[in-house]
């Protein structure tokens, strides 16, 4: 596995970090104050069906696990990645980044961070993803790991194939998700919370190719007031590809988990706040992906 130096945060890194916390500004948290979560995904089971069992043709699929980028450049077509961040309550909103990643498919990664009143760890390997996050300082403090697999009609080089699917072939991904948080003397619970997030995404890559449901969400948040607070949720995510075509078909496949932790922030944020955080988490996460090219 090739370990990628420790990158420094550029200034795209720094606005979404910005974007992600939403503008808001750090007031001291109560010495009590906590807030974890958890989120995993795993393992990855693949199912068959054939079609036309009497077409004479048996239904396949593969996975292609080496690297490759279009045309040379840009990101690579599949990959893994584990990022672990945290932003301290001071003025200057002193970020700290580590990641560690590799250029295929489910690729053993592993990576933690920790220090005072805060922790994050993020993994991969065959068997799944893993992060977690918690916090119990003033602060903000993300985990993140994602896998993923593509296709390039017209620009793959010979012998690259992705995720193929045979034809008159139906093909089924599916693992077992959990999401989890806790947290305890939080105040606010429209800024202090703690949030888990698995996002699953699977499709043909073809124009015209016919396929079932390709994109699930499974997330827990907190938020009551002053309450302590635990929550968890599992879900058997499963998205299914088919080819009934004559010919083989390429599938697109996405895992991302993202857990969240924030304590001590304050005033209450404008309506926006949670999705501005959510699009800079996706864009931190897409800024990981193109450091390796």
């Amino acid at each position: 596995m090739r370990i990628h130096p420790k990158p420094k945060p550029s200034a795209l890194t720094r606005a979404l970090a910005a974007l992600a916390l939403g503008g808001l500004a750090f007031a001291a948290a109560p010495a009590h104050a906590t807030a974890a979560a958890s989120a995993s995904a795993g393992p990855l089971e693949f199912e068959v069906v054939d079609l036309r069992p009497d077409d004479g043709q048996a239904a396949s699929y593969r996975v292609d696990r080496g690297t490759w980028r279009p045309l040379g450049s840009g990101p690579f077509v599949s990959g893994t990645h584990g990022i672990v961040e945290h932003w301290d309550a001071s003025q200057e909103m002193r970020h700290t980044y580590e990641s560690d990643e590799d250029d295929a498919f489910l690729a053993p990664v592993a990576i933690e961070k920790s220090g005072a009143g805060h922790s994050s760890s993020a993994s991969a390997s065959e068997t799944g993803l893993k992060v977690s996050t918690s916090l119990s300082s003033a602060g903000s403090s993300m985990a993140s790991a994602g896998t993923w697999i593509g296709f390039y009609p017209g620009e793959v080089p010979d012998g690259y194939f992705g995720l193929e699917l045979a034809p008159h072939s139906q093909l089924t991904v599916s693992f077992d998700a959990v999401v989890r948080i806790s947290d305890g003397g939080l105040t606010d619970g429209a800024n202090e919370n703690a949030s888990a997030m698995v996002d699953f995404t699977f499709e043909p890559v073809e124009p015209g190719a016919g396929s079932g449901p390709h994109w699930q969400r499974l997330a827990v948040s907190s938020g009551r007031d002053g309450l302590s607070e635990v929550q968890q949720k599992k879900q058997r995510m499963s998205l299914t590809i088919l080819n009934d075509s004559d010919t083989f078909m390429h599938g697109s496949l996405d895992i991302d988990l993202v857990t969240l932790a924030n304590v001590g922030i304050s005033p209450a944020p404008e309506p926006g706040t949670w999705a501005l955080m959510l699009a800079g988490l996706g864009g931190l996460a897409a800024v990981a992906r193109r450091r390796r090219g």
